[in-house]
């Protein structure tokens, strides 16, 4: 994972004391020399993985290996080889996993998260783990009826027919 780091220490605020020669200008920045300057500052990566605890995990597998769910006081996390499927509710996901748990995210962004060779959008509301697919049933206009080795049942979307195709080998 790259982090970046900026090259400015902090900007300038008003409650600092500020050369007679500044005084009434524009907060600008003030640069790791001491330096001012009235542009923002650069960014510049850097490889240090000390700033995000969870870019190791990330680095080896490319995928996230656990998700922090903030529920009422406190954050619970969930493994993702936990996880059977996932769910859309407006801008959160409900995640079917050891127990249903509500996550302040999208679900196309946390689908970019987890590892696609084992999560696979079904719909525009429906993810499902692959290896808890038991069943499909083609139905007609390209869509199919997905069962899961829990006994749930989701339909599938039809704009999601050949990706879902492609990935189980069916084409």
């Amino acid at each position: 994972m790259l982090v970046m780091k900026t090259t400015a220490s902090r900007p300038l605020g008003m409650r600092e004391s500020v050369h007679p020669h500044w005084r009434g200008r524009a907060p600008g920045w003030i640069g790791d020399d001491g330096s001012l300057s009235s542009r923002p500052p650069r960014i510049v990566p850097t490889d240090d993985a000390r700033c995000d605890p969870n870019a190791g995990a990330i680095a080896k597998s490319g995928a996230a290996q656990r998700i922090a769910v903030r529920a009422i006081g406190r954050i619970v996390i969930v493994p993702v080889e936990t996880i059977v499927r996932l769910e859309a509710q407006d801008n959160y996901v409900r995640i079917w996993a050891e127990r249903t748990l509500l996550h302040k995210e999208t679900l196309t962004a946390l689908c970019a998260r987890l590892d696609p060779a084992a999560f696979l959008r079904i719909h525009r509301s429906h993810a499902i783990r692959i290896s808890a697919l038991r069943e499909m049933r083609l139905l007609a206009h390209g869509e199919f009826d997905v069962v899961l080795t829990d006994g749930t049942e989701l339909r599938s979307g039809r704009s999601f027919r050949r990706p879902i195709e492609a990935t189980l080998g069916l084409r």
